[in-house]
């Protein structure tokens, strides 16, 4: 063989050798730590590159995923669900991120020049803070009508007062406490010329208030000569009200109050109050749930329970009146379990089984490759990535006997 011909050779064994090393794409692993968070909160995101030579961009994306009847739907990957975009050269990290949706999430991850993992069991349940701030503001507007009357004293009235008639046509049978009530008036204009009237109702007692305001459900009517008017005046009592109150509608005309009003002793609110607690515990493929329901309202709490997963979702009614205690076997490990009044979501939960993940460790040398690979998913090799391991090896052996004989 001519010196030509084995230059040649071993060039084309050195090409070759580079092709094989810089052609298999790196591929991806991935988990999230957490399963459930409020929304604004970080998770940890773990993922393991195999065969990454160089560095590269790890893409890390959101799928906001939809729970009906059939179980939990996720779209497929857009550049729309991209939530960050890091640069990685390190076989193994993770990283902090924020998730910008509510609801059920899949985080899915890939590589700018490699594989992509989006792995079912990356299930994240974000769940929104609610945060209810009840206002209220109480106006008294007895003070302010005293300083009117004495302003309006010392106005001289070329038109004489006129005369008005306010009349309770029915009044509430019963009050309770956080129910709305309705009061049945007429108003009567007995003059020959019109009058402006402003009308509303309150329950009180003494210098409290309990239907949210003073003048809250005021009305303002204009009363032609010798008309009338019939007024359902309404008022939402509050919750914390109990012992006894006075209900009073007022008319005011032209700076003049004229009242009706009636005593009441105010009934018990009616209500429920649900604490939800559950224990779980999995099997090879199941999973043993156990809910605890505890009602220390006065009233018993109509609910119900939906078991939702990749296998359709379960539903069940219970009537709770002071505690509960069921339970059920799935054969699902990943479910999401809601307690429903009707339609309003009381307790929502997210419950899946954790993940093992086993890093990778490569090593090797120019004469001699030792590949030990342990993938927590147990993927086989696929056969592409034992073709180029095997033209590597039989490239070696070549280049070793034409060094050795020259």
């Amino acid at each position: 063989m001519s010196g030509v011909w084995r230059k040649t050779i071993f060039c084309f064994l050195i090409f070759l050798i580079l092709f094989n090393l810089n052609s298999a794409k790196p591929t991806i692993e991935s988990r999230v730590l957490q399963h459930e968070i409020f929304l604004g909160e970080q998770i940890d995101f773990e993922w393991v590159v195999e065969g990454l030579n160089d560095s590269d961009i790890l893409r890390i994306y959101e799928l906001p995923c939809v729970i009906n009847d059939s179980g939990i739907k996720c779209p497929s990957i857009k550049l729309d669900y991209r939530i960050q975009e890091i640069n990685i050269s390190g076989i193994t990290s993770s990283v902090k991120i924020i998730p910008s949706h509510s609801g059920v999430l899949r985080i899915c991850a890939d590589l700018l020049h490699g594989g992509m993992d989006c792995d079912k069991d990356n299930y994240l349940l974000v769940k929104e803070i609610r945060k209810e701030v009840e206002t209220q503001v109480v106006t008294e507007v007895k003070e302010v009508e005293k300083i009117v009357e004495k302003v309006v004293e010392k106005i001289e009235y070329v038109i004489p007062k006129p005369s008005f008639v306010l009349e309770v046509i029915e009044w509430p049978k019963t009050i309770r406490a956080g129910k709305n009530i309705s009061i049945i008036l007429n108003i009567s204009n007995p003059c020959n010329f019109s009058q402006q009237v402003n009308v509303y109702s309150y329950l009180f007692n003494s210098s409290h208030c309990y239907t949210g305001g003073w003048t809250k459900n005021k009305e303002q009517v204009i009363l032609a000569p010798f008309s009338s008017s019939i007024i359902n005046l309404t008022n939402q009592v509050n919750d914390s009200v109990n012992g006894t109150a006075t209900l009073r509608v007022r008319a005011k005309v032209n700076g003049t109050n004229y009242d009706s009003s009636k005593e009441y002793n105010i009934l018990e609110r009616q209500y429920y109050d649900l604490q939800v607690g559950e224990e779980h515990n999995f099997t090879n493929k199941n999973t043993n749930l156990t809910i605890f329901l505890e009602n220390t309202g006065n009233i018993p709490a109509n609910i119900t329970i939906k078991l939702l997963s990749n296998n359709g979702t379960l539903s069940f009614n219970f009537s709770v009146k002071n505690s509960l205690k069921k339970t059920f076997t799935l054969n699902s490990t990943e479910f999401v379990l809601q307690v429903l009044d009707k339609n309003e979501l009381l307790y929502s939960k997210f419950i899946a089984k954790p993940r093992i993940l086993l890093k990778n460790k490569i090593t090797g040398s120019f004469l001699a490759t030792k590949q030990e690979i342990i993938s927590f998913s147990n993927k086989i090799i696929t056969k592409q990535n034992t073709l180029y391991m095997l033209t590597s090896i039989f490239s070696l052996i070549g280049l070793y006997f034409l060094t050795k004989k020259y």
